[in-house]
C-alpha cells in the first residue's frame, strides 16, 4: 500500500511544492545522499553523484551491471537495463 511521506510525519523529505508517495517497502529502501562538485578538464564545475554500498548488491545490482536512468525534474530513476520502467 502507498504512503505519503507528508502524512506519515516525514514532511521534511518532501519539497514544499511536490508530494512524494513510496510504498512501505521503496520508504524503508530511501538513502540520504549528497551531490558533490566535480570538474570537466577544463576545470568547469558539474554536479556528481555516487552510489556504492553492499546496500547496491542487496537490491539486485552487480558489478558490471548495465543500467537505465530516467531523468525527470528533481528526480533519477535507476534500474537494471533489462527492467521495465514506468515512464
Amino acid at each position: 500500500m502507498p504512503i505519503n511521506i507528508e502524512e506519515q510525519g516525514h514532511d521534511h523529505l518532501a519539497s514544499s511544492q511536490t508530494s512524494i508517495t513510496y510504498t512501505k517497502e521503496a520508504y524503508m529502501q530511501a538513502r540520504k545522499l549528497k551531490v558533490y562538485k566535480s570538474t570537466t578538464k577544463d576545470y568547469v564545475p558539474i554536479p556528481r553523484i555516487s552510489l556504492q554500498g553492499q546496500w547496491l548488491e542487496e537490491l539486485g545490482f552487480s558489478i558490471g551491471d548495465r543500467l537505465t536512468i530516467v531523468c525527470r525534474q528533481d528526480e533519477l530513476v535507476i534500474a537494471k537495463a533489462d527492467t521495465k520502467i514506468n515512464r
